[in-house]
């Protein structure tokens, strides 16, 4: 009966540090890239889609779906073994989803990262833009993506469109064309270090 306990106890234990093992390569790993350059400030927001969805914070709009996909690295998510994907099952659709809201003015600059895939399908591509706020009212588009692409990692300073505020936040919206859906994974702002 005790020797049940010990194994019982030290396979817990085994589990928590490999869930808090692989919690960490899956959530840091993207940060790596910034690390390197010596440019992590403070993280500001930081999303893997992992856990529970949606995500606590973030907002979701529209009439098409967003799912929390379950897959392997490279195929339905980038790292680890979930990520969201906007989809619909009709034509011109669209769904947005807003990080939740971040301190614009702390930490240094607003560093945006985050992967993402739309691959077209019989000729059909939905499509990805991104916009910030700085005050919930006004949005101005950062960048949007109209074609067909694999899992590409984009790195966008959002101060060079807006400036700062204590309440920003950003939106992902897909306009939805009967593609194979949009997928986003390893949402991150930071700040940057020595700003």
């Amino acid at each position: 009966m005790d020797m049940r306990k010990t194994i019982l106890k030290d396979a817990g234990a085994l589990l928590v540090v490999a869930i808090l093992v692989s919690t960490a390569i899956f959530v840091f790993t993207p940060m790596a890239r910034l690390a390197k350059a010596g440019q992590i400030g403070q993280i500001k927001v930081q999303e893997g889609f992992e856990f529970a969805f949606p995500p606590t914070g973030w907002t979701i709009v529209g009439p098409a779906s967003i799912i929390q996909t379950t897959g392997h690295p490279g195929g339905e998510c980038q790292i680890g073994y979930h990520a969201a994907k906007m989809f619909s099952t009709g034509n011109r659709f669209f769904v947005q989803m807003g990080t939740p809201t971040f301190n614009g003015k702390k930490g240094g600059g607003n560093i945006l990262t985050f992967w993402h895939k739309q691959l077209s399908s019989n000729n059909h591509q939905d499509q990805l833009f991104v916009f910030v706020t700085n005050d919930l009212v006004n949005y101005v588009q950062i960048t949007g993506y109209t074609s067909s692409m694999d899992w590409t990692y984009e790195t966008i300073n959002l101060d060079s469109f807006i400036k700062p505020t204590k309440t920003m936040q950003v939106w992902f919206i897909a306009i939805l064309n009967y593609g194979n859906g949009v997928y986003l994974d390893e949402v991150t702002i930071t700040g940057v270090s020595g700003y």
